[in-house]
């Protein structure tokens, strides 16, 4: 399965940065078909690697090559003056904590693309990536945010150190339809609203993980989790609850405003099950 992303200069050209999601598959490429100036191009999209192509005036040049310019490994440390705030969570066997270095990069000459990823662990949220001028007299800073849906944590654009906006999401803004449901209006322009393009092309998503952790008002949570439900629903999108047991659960989640059912020794809710079942 291959995702694009599509980002229009000002110049005129046109950018698709392509790549390659069937994560679980043995194949190490897929291919996708380029429509250009009536003609149909075979291009070989790797897996896991983000594939440039940059289009103008009838001519497009791919951009595959990958260069490893910096390796970190980041492991909380308790002693560490480069680490604060690290603690153990026993029920997942894992450290966390915030890192207070950088990690510093030379661009190879002629570079069009920074790619940061996690090769080997879990998760990690960045804090910003600045970018040096050659000579070190101009600097552009992208701030990240903790929050995984903002478009500023995907892919950005570059657009000069003295362009007025540094730095532009390739992420295009759809239209869409409106909700009169104010929530699901919220949640449309916030979350789905990128989608709608892919899907609408026949691409099958999927919600990984959602859930309402048990100390929000359970009144809240249902009406929150339906406008998700109906919002994925609409686009014959799958989803996954996290959890089954456990505190964002349908099974001994612990909250206080929930009368529970007794069900093979746990406590049911069943009011969240019933609004499940039925999307």
């Amino acid at each position: 399965t291959v995702q694009t992303a599509v980002y229009d200069r000002e110049d005129g050209s046109r950018v698709i940065y392509a790549i390659d999601t069937d994560w679980w598959s043995d194949r190490e490429t897929a291919e996708a078909t380029l429509h250009l100036d009536g003609h149909d191009y075979t291009l070989p999209i790797v897996r896991d690697r983000i594939t440039v192509l940059t289009i103008r005036d009838g001519a497009a040049v791919v951009t595959t090559e990958w260069e490893t310019v910096a390796e970190d490994v980041l492991m909380p440390q308790t002693n560490s003056p480069l680490w604060k705030a690290v603690k153990w969570y026993p029920s997942w066997k894992i450290f966390q904590g915030s890192y207070l270095g950088e990690t510093k990069v030379s661009l190879p000459k002629g570079a069009r693309c920074l790619e940061a990823k996690i090769v080997e662990g879990d998760w990690m949220t960045l804090g910003a990536l600045v970018v040096m001028s050659a000579d070190g007299t101009k600097s552009a800073e992208l701030a990240f945010g903790s929050d995984w849906c903002k478009p500023v944590n995907f892919v950005q654009n570059f657009c000069g150190f003295d362009s007025k906006s540094q730095f532009a999401s390739v992420v295009a803004v759809q239209e869409g339809p409106h909700y009169e449901d104010p929530g699901m209006e919220y949640l449309y322009r916030k979350l789905m609203v990128a989608w709608d393009e892919a899907i609408a092309g026949g691409v099958f998503a999927m919600t990984g993980e959602f859930g309402c952790y048990q100390y929000t008002q359970h009144a809240l949570v249902m009406d929150w989790l339906e406008d998700y439900l109906r919002l994925w629903k609409e686009r014959n999108m799958g989803w996954a609850m996290w959890n089954l047991r456990g505190s964002f659960g349908i099974l001994d989640s612990g909250r206080a405003d929930v009368e529970y059912e007794e069900f093979r020794g746990h406590k049911l809710d069943r009011k969240m099950l019933d609004l499940l079942r039925k999307y």
